[in-house]
């Protein structure tokens, strides 16, 4: 009898991204941060777009998610001044806004995934496995 790896396992590999979490709504944010550390993956979470533009990101093997509506600046405008800097990461875009723009700015930056608020732990699992490209079970 075979057993599939469990979601925690799948996503907890040696190389396991580091979470780049901006989203200016405290509760999820901390709600996902819980979520994704259950799942043994680092998260580094931020508030305001300034924050993370001040910040030492990891240079190597991370994952932004990103509100796509903020006070400062959108979660797009944020990504395109990040990789303008030469932070090149996956993007997965959150939003509570279920308006026309969302679609379009994924594909703009090429977003892994967009995902509506709130957000089910299935589909957040699903565009982490696919900005890192492996599947999870």
């Amino acid at each position: 009898m075979t057993t599939r790896p469990s979601k925690r396992r799948a996503l907890a590999k040696s190389n396991s991204p580091v979470i780049v979490l901006v989203d200016d709504d405290s509760l999820l944010r901390r709600a996902l941060g819980r979520l994704l550390q259950e799942h043994r993956l680092s998260v580094i979470s931020f508030e305001r777009p300034s924050e993370v533009l001040l910040s030492c990101l990891p240079a190597t093997n991370a994952i932004l998610i990103l509100d796509i509506y903020m006070p400062e600046m959108t979660g797009v405008a944020l990504f395109r001044e990040l990789k303008a800097r030469g932070f090149n990461a996956p993007v997965i875009l959150i939003t509570g806004r279920r308006d026309a723009l969302a679609a379009t700015y994924a594909k703009q930056i090429e977003a892994v995934a967009v995902l509506y608020k709130p957000i089910e732990e299935k589909d957040l699992l699903e565009a982490i496995g696919q900005a890192v490209g492996r599947s999870i079970d």
